[in-house]
This record gives structure tokens, sequence and C-alpha cells, in this order.
């Protein structure tokens, strides 16, 4: 369920089990505080809210149009609630590297004082999409390192915040190919966690090997 709808769903309920509380159904409050995450302070509170608005057709104009007024603020604070929450997660496309086509390049997860950045697995593609060094694995690793320098630097961080590398290979014969050009990019002395995979195919015949990274970047 997306934050809005929870939003909505969490404050029709929490009515929902106040009302009960009025109208003496057997509604376990503790079991719901629980349930919601309310404390009794936010639960008296709309505990008063369902009180008045079962009076609502009973009321004056002037009253009715004060529990508009609150409706309507409730609702704003519910949809900057809902809108800032999506903000934590962060789908991208940088610049600095030709688009994904049906995917986002990168994923930014807000850490609250460091940002996780997530890279789709980079190809020996450059900026305009062009394969750099066809059947040549060295020249190909250059470009995907060189890819996911551009990516991170975007995104504010260094090639020293990766924390994680996902290799898939055509020929793990040529390990030691790869890692030459790996020391070159990364913090060497603290090397991030990493795997390699061997596979058949990469989905592009004169693909030869694809690089995942995450980085850990802190904010400034």
């Amino acid at each position: 369920m997306v934050n809005s709808e929870w939003c909505i769903f969490r404050l029709c309920l929490l009515f929902t089990i106040a009302h009960s509380q009025f109208t003496s159904t057997s509604v376990p409050r503790c079991s719901a505080q629980i349930l919601l995450g309310v404390g009794d302070d936010e639960m008296k509170v709309s505990c008063l809210f369902c009180h008045r608005a079962q009076n609502i057709f009973k009321a004056s104009k002037k009253q009715r149009m004060k529990l508009i007024i609150f409706l309507s603020f409730l609702l704003a604070q519910l949809n900057v609630f809902a809108q800032s929450d999506t903000l934590v997660v962060r789908f991208n496309n940088p610049v600095v590297v030709s688009p994904g086509k049906g995917y986002s390049q990168t994923v930014q997860v807000d850490l609250g004082n460091c940002t996780m950045l997530v890279l789709s697995g980079q190809v020996a593609f450059d900026k305009d999409g062009n394969l750099t060094g066809k059947d040549d694995l060295a020249k190909q690793t250059v470009q995907v390192f060189t890819n996911i320098k551009n990516i991170v630097e975007d995104a504010g961080g260094s090639m020293s915040n990766l924390i994680k590398l996902n290799y898939y290979l055509l020929d793990v014969s040529q390990i030691q190919t790869l890692r030459n050009i790996r020391d070159k990019f990364i913090n060497a002395a603290k090397p991030p966690a990493s795997t390699l995979v061997q596979v058949s195919k990469l989905f592009q015949d004169d693909i030869l090997i694809e690089i995942e990274a995450t980085a850990i970047i802190p904010k400034k």
C-alpha cells in the first residue's frame, strides 16, 4: 500500500475505532493503539472528533464551517506527509551515462545522515549509448568503472563510498584483468564487498561484462 493510501486507511480506521468507544461496541482500544501505533492523546483527539462529527447535522452553520476547515487542514497535512515520505526513495537517470530503457539507472535512498545509492548493472556504453571496446574485456571494464565513477560523483560521492560490487563476467579466466583495472578505481586498501558470477551470455552478444554497484554517501 502506498504512503498516501496508508495514511487515509490509518485515519479512517482510527476514527472508526474511536467511534466505537462512544457506541459501546467491542473494539479493544489497547489492541487498536498497538496496531496503529497511536498514543492515548491521539486516541482522545480522535474520539473527540468522532463525537463532534456525530452531531454535524445538529450543529449550527458556524459550527459546520469550523468542522469543514478542520477537515481541510487535516487532509492537507496528510497530503504533505505522504508527499514528503515518498522523497525517501528517488528513482533517477543521471545525465552522465546513457539513460536506461524501461528502468532507472540509479535509486537513491535517504538514510538520514547519508544516502544509499543503488546502481543498475553498468556495461561498456558511453554517454551516447555506444559500445566501447568490442571484443576487448580490458577496454569494456574501464568504461564500466568510468560509468560507475561518473554516477557516484554526480550523486555527490566518491569511489571510496562504494560498499558492494557485483560482477557478471563471460570468462572468469580473465579475472586478473578485471582486478587490475578495478584497483585503479576503488580504494584498494578498503575494497568493497563483492560477488563475481560467470554467465553464459549477457543481454547483448558483444557485452563481455556487467557490474552492479552500491554506495553509501555521507551528507555534507
